[in-house]
């Protein structure tokens, strides 16, 4: 799939349900739900982007990492830059 490299990131979120235009949908591998599940909804919300830990058919841009849980800490600070501050996410 061919598809637009040249994205604006709004901001970055974990939670489907609070996507909004412009943002990065994070997937994460929750204890309880896996992240996959919500990736129709953040695509339907208008993220613009999903970082995954496993190649899924979509049709925005697809950011392959292992392990995203282990980097968003790292990349909420490059991109807010919230250095040094304790960062609380749910799994």
């Amino acid at each position: 799939m061919d598809c637009d490299l040249d994205i604006e990131i709004k901001a970055i979120k974990t939670d489907s349900r609070l996507i909004e235009q412009g943002d990065l949908f994070v997937y994460i591998r929750g204890k309880i739900s896996d992240g996959h599940n919500f990736i129709n909804s953040a695509i339907n919300n208008g993220t613009v982007a999903i970082l995954s830990e496993e190649h899924i058919e979509c049709i925005v841009p697809l950011i392959l990492r292992e392990k995203t849980k282990n980097i968003l800490p790292n990349l909420l600070d490059k991109f807010y830059g919230y250095k040094n501050k304790k960062i609380n996410c749910m799994f």
